[in-house]
This record gives structure tokens, sequence and C-alpha cells, in this order.
């Protein structure tokens, strides 16, 4: 191959890898809101089987605790049923620059609950990866949506 034609072959590369990168490196994921937080939250514990919501539009697959303590789908969403009050009551995002992920808290359903407490649903900043964390919050420091 020629001197001419290799520059040229190498030149097509260059500027097929230019055209083609950004379909090729991952998009910067972008932040959600901190009302989309509570949305996803809110959703979340719901369709997890938390919540009153009827069994029939609960997932079929539900999300993982840290420490489950049924064995069955049927176990766990006994144990889950009406756990939780289905509205939040409280958002903190962790980062001082912005939001590295949020936290978003719901208060215990039902008699006898201790009311210094809450569950914590945790999610990165752009609203993935959401998990119930088993740990109770302090009901004091995630309560409002200042």
């Amino acid at each position: 191959m020629s001197g001419d034609c290799m520059q040229s072959a190498f030149r097509r590369r260059i500027v097929f890898a230019f055209v083609a990168s950004p379909f090729v490196l991952p998009a910067h994921a972008e932040t959600i809101s901190k009302n989309a937080a509570v949305a996803l939250a809110e959703s979340f514990i719901a369709k997890n089987g938390y919540t009153t919501l009827p069994r029939e539009q609960v997932n079929a697959a539900l999300a993982p605790e840290s420490l489950e303590l049924g064995s069955s789908r049927e176990e766990q969403l006994s144990l889950r049923f009406n756990s939780l009050k289905p509205k939040a009551i409280g958002v903190k995002s962790d980062g001082e620059d912005g939001p590295t992920g949020w936290s978003v808290a719901f208060d215990f359903a039902g008699p006898n609950i201790d009311s210094s407490i809450c569950r914590v649903v945790t999610m990165d900043a752009d609203g993935k990866n959401l998990v119930l964390q088993h740990r109770d919050g302090i009901r004091s420091y995630f309560a409002g949506f200042d």
C-alpha cells in the first residue's frame, strides 16, 4: 500500500472514530428533580407491596430487601402489605454541589409505631438503583421537602 493510500485510510478511520464516538460513549446521566425522586420512590414502595395497593397491581418480581424474612412472594407480600404510608414525608439529597443521590422517607403505617423513625428509599441522582433501606431512618432528619 502506498503512503498516500495509507494516509487516506488513516484519515477515514479518524473521521469515523470522531463521528461515531457520541454513539459509543455512555451518555452522562441526568440528575432528576426532587419532585421526580419523590414520585419514583412513592411508585417503588407501592409496586413492591408496602402500601395498600391491590396485590394484582404489585410487581410480579419484588425488589429484594437486604434482610428478607419471607421465603416466597406471598410471604413477602404478607409481611410488607400496609407497612408504609403511600405518601413520602420528606426528601434529602446527599451532595453539596448538587445531588449525587436522593433519600426519600416514608412513615410506617399501622398502630403502635414509633413516630421517631421512618423507612427510607435511596436512589442514584438519575433515579436509578432504588433500594428500600433496611435500617430505620430518623424521622426528624428526613421529614420535610426543603
